[in-house]
């Protein structure tokens, strides 16, 4: 088992899941198909510092494949997280066309060969310094606490 988190010895298991994309992908009869992953316990393993966290490398090869399939309008790949939209595109290293949706659905955007073609985030004022706030109250609760991180999104604590 402990070979199977680690990625090895998926390969035909990510040949056959392309497989399955692909053939949906060339049904013209299906309306067009959403595979939305989530980062963070499905592509990569959960691990204490997020910041480690690492896709596998059969889930890298999986989106891979399915991204490739994105060509026929038919099949688009979305990867979904918690984690704000700069640290999802650096951890999961997705490929062009991978589209991206962050900070629980606050930040969107779409993998291009030049970067990341994004929606501006846009809080006003009063949520700004609501955000602000927030924060520092967290920070004060979770400083000198063992084991205890914290992380700011665009938009969340």
């Amino acid at each position: 088992m402990a070979e199977r988190r680690a990625g090895v010895g998926a390969g035909s298991e990510v040949r056959a899941v392309v497989a399955g994309f692909r053939k949906l992908a060339a049904d013209t009869g299906r309306r067009p198909l959403l595979v939305a992953l989530d980062f963070d316990g499905t592509l990569a393993p959960l691990v204490d510092d997020p910041s480690a966290s690492r896709a596998l490398p059969g889930a890298t090869a999986a989106l891979v494949g399915l991204v490739a399939l994105t060509a026929s309008a038919r099949v688009h790949a979305a990867l979904v997280s918690g984690r704000a939209l700069g640290d999802l595109h650096t951890l999961a290293q997705p490929p062009v066309g991978t589209f991206l949706i962050g900070s629980h659905g606050a930040e969107r955007a779409r993998v291009t060969a030049f970067g990341l073609d994004r929606d501006v985030v846009q809080l006003d004022d009063a949520m700004a310094d609501l955000l602000v706030s927030l924060g520092a109250e967290v920070a004060a609760d979770a400083r000198g606490r063992d084991g205890v991180w914290l992380e700011t999104k665009p938009t969340a604590v």
